[in-house]
């Protein structure tokens, strides 16, 4: 399905100066080839995705260098961004659909009207997912709202589906996690690999692969659902 080329707003593109100069689209069919890659496949098509901290550069991937897709659930704690793609594109597209979750955070949605993320048992959307993303998500999440996350993705996540996200493991001296900037608080959350893992192993997931760093993605982790032990005879 084809309804023309969108351009989001510049001031809803929340990546970095070097990933727009870059080029947008550049950049997201990179992440999408490799989230295909990593789980085996030539494409996406088929797949329903839930993208959780979605922004806009996957959407405008997706639609205007028609990427095959099941279905794409985004959520996003910025409204305007929310607001801007269900008018532009999952009014013309059923295959695509938007939710604003407004969770507090201390770097993206810091109001004390945000419940934190530790009142919610689910995430904003209902059903259950082939594939869930986190890109530049965890790079601003401390310990304790990683687990709470990966909790919620668990729900969300079909029995036999994967997650794949990314994080900030570059910095070899970060035995476990800490702050690129300590003055703002979350601007840059760094974790070790181990304890990535440790995390990923607490909240039921196992880890299927890791890859170190390129130009367009942090540290990425695939993980399935850790699977259920058998009863003992």
């Amino acid at each position: 399905m084809s309804f023309g080329r969108i351009e989001a707003p510049f001031h809803l593109h929340t990546n970095s100066w070097e990933v727009i100069e870059a080029g947008i689209e550049r950049g997201g069919e990179e992440l999408l080839n490799t989230l295909a890659r990593r789980l085996g496949r030539q494409n996406l098509a088929g797949l329903n995705i839930l993208d959780v901290g979605c922004g806009v550069r996957l959407t405008q991937t997706i639609v205007n260098l028609e990427i095959p897709i099941g279905s794409y659930t985004g959520i996003e704690v910025n409204a305007a961004i929310v607001d801007w793609l269900t008018e532009n594109v999952a009014a013309h597209d059923d295959r695509f659909k938007f939710v604003q979750w407004n969770v507090r955070h201390a770097y993206y949605n810091n109001v004390s009207t945000a419940p934190p993320m530790s009142n919610f048992e689910s995430l904003p959307v209902p059903g259950v997912f082939d594939v869930i993303t986190a890109f530049s998500v965890f790079t601003h999440l401390d310990p304790e709202g990683s687990r709470q996350l990966l909790h919620l993705m668990r729900k969300s996540l079909r029995p036999s589906g994967r997650l794949f996200f990314s994080a900030l493991c570059y910095d070899l001296s970060v035995e476990t996690f800490g702050q690129g900037e300590p003055d703002i608080p979350l601007a840059e959350a760094k974790y070790s690999r181990d304890y990535i893992a440790e995390l990923l192993a607490l909240e039921g997931f196992e880890l299927i692969s890791h890859e170190k760093p390129s130009f367009f993605i942090a540290d990425s982790f695939l993980c399935g659902l850790t699977p259920p032990k058998l009863p003992s005879i």
